[in-house]
């Protein structure tokens, strides 16, 4: 996860906090039915995952979207709320409004999405 830290803590150094919605889309190809208990070990693992999210509570909101189907909003207001406090509600800061974005297959919905450099990164 040093990459992710690594991110994290650049965020942390040059990014106006205050201003900034993260959105966060952990989103897992099954190819089989996942078991109830399965998807309580996925909390754990996500917990893990976003934990380095700490560095940067001071965000204006944070968003998580999960696929684990019928849990899915409570699991993610679950981790949310660990690194934003006990008292956040992100769907109250405008969640809902959110689109979830889709670019896991090399594809985004709007368009074209080009890196800082100019270069075209998916179609």
């Amino acid at each position: 996860m040093t990459e992710w830290e690594n991110s994290i803590d650049l965020l942390a150094r040059q990014a106006s906090l205050p201003k900034l919605t993260l959105i966060l889309d952990i989103d897992v190809v099954y190819h089989h039915p996942i078991a109830p208990s399965m998807k309580v070990h996925h909390l754990d693992v996500y917990k893990r995952l976003v934990q380095p999210l700490t560095r940067i509570r001071e965000l204006r909101n944070l968003v998580i979207f999960l696929n684990l189907g019928a849990v899915s909003r409570e699991f993610a207001g679950v981790l949310e709320k660990s690194i934003m406090g006990a008292e956040y509600d992100a769907v109250a800061e405008g969640k809902l409004q959110e689109r979830r974005r889709r670019w896991h297959d090399g594809y985004s919905p709007e368009g074209p999405v080009f890196g800082p450099d100019g270069q075209q990164i998916w179609l």
